[in-house]
């Protein structure tokens, strides 16, 4: 059967109805759409207008979404270096003061009894750990034993020392560019609902003139083109479900593949019947047995009778999203 690709996009959304509404205006009063607007209360102008002020607020969303993702970039750029020097660090200090989880805990290093560290996944409380290790060792001074780390740290083979006051200034100035970043993110989300709270209607207009002209040229999908719609009429690949039935539940299986097999795959015998209700023909599906599924029987209702055990059957859909 026939279906209808909807966009899935803002824009191309947009530019779906904007085409539907150029053709309704070219055919002018025998445009088969005028009942449909009538009946529906649809007000292709008001939905113009909806589109005009979405893109305002799409156009601001995919601007500030662009300058989060900058700042993010920029925050951990500065950041990463930071979090590996003082996970560094860390580690130094605790071969240092091994076996003595007390001292690591006095850097307010985030370590267990066993003397695990746990880092927090959170970007602000590494932040905290980070201020609180720089400032123990800012307290200690001269006597910090931190010291020979910092002065003899080494990158790519090379001593390069850690400045303490140029780590806590590239905190504070990553912590900045992360705050900003939230800021930029919110708003952004911000004008998203906008878009999305002004641009509902038109959606649902769509998916509503969509569904008439598919059943008005129900035996011509692929003329809907002519309003913008995309149709895939491709065969539909049959996926295997699993479906548990629960002690003395009822459920409908729609969209069986014909022809496939519909089997009883759990340990209580399950009575199945054609169409939506458990009524008419009986077919007892025994554990292990299976039913080939004839015309008509593309929709089937199960019913597992008992009362403790649950009940499994295995079917092939041809349902997008069963």
């Amino acid at each position: 059967m026939a279906r209808i690709i909807y966009p899935t996009s803002f824009e191309k959304q947009a530019n779906l109805f904007e085409g539907i509404y150029t053709k309704h205006v070219a055919d002018g009063p025998d445009s088969v759409l005028l009942p449909l607007f009538v009946q529906q209360l649809i007000d292709p102008d008001a939905d113009l207008t909806r589109i005009i002020r979405g893109r305002v607020q799409n156009e601001l969303f995919t601007t500030l979404s662009a300058e989060s993702t900058d700042m993010t970039q920029d925050c951990y750029n500065i950041w990463d270096s930071v979090f590996s020097h003082y996970r560094q660090g860390v580690q130094f200090l605790k071969a240092f003061f091994k076996g003595n989880v007390r001292e690591l805990q006095n850097w307010t290093i985030p370590v267990d009894n066993k003397g695990q560290i746990n880092y927090p996944s959170d970007f602000m409380e590494r932040v905290k750990l980070v201020r609180a290790f720089y400032r123990r060792n800012n307290v200690l001074g001269g006597a910090s034993p931190l010291i020979p780390f910092l002065t003899l740290h080494t990158e790519g083979g090379e001593i390069v020392p850690i400045d303490p006051a140029q780590e806590t200034s590239s905190t504070e100035e990553a912590v900045l560019l992360y705050k900003k970043m939230l800021k930029t993110k919110k708003d952004a989300e911000e004008h998203r609902e906008q878009r999305d709270l002004l641009f509902a209607p038109v959606l649902d207009h769509i998916h509503t003139i969509g569904d008439f002209l598919k059943k008005l040229f129900v035996h011509n999908p692929h003329k809907l083109g002519e309003w913008g719609f995309v149709i895939d009429d491709s065969p539909r690949e049959a996926k295997q479900r699993i479906v548990r039935i629960l002690p003395k539940e009822i459920k409908t299986i729609i969209g069986i593949k014909l022809g496939s097999t519909f089997s009883n795959t759990g340990t209580v015998e399950l009575n199945i019947y054609k169409g939506k209700a458990a009524q008419g023909q009986t077919i007892l599906l025994a554990p292990e047995d299976t039913y080939i599924i004839l015309r008509g029987w593309g929709t089937i209702t199960v019913q597992n009778k008992d009362k403790k055990v649950e009940g499994e059957v295995s079917y092939f859909s041809t349902k997008i999203g069963a």
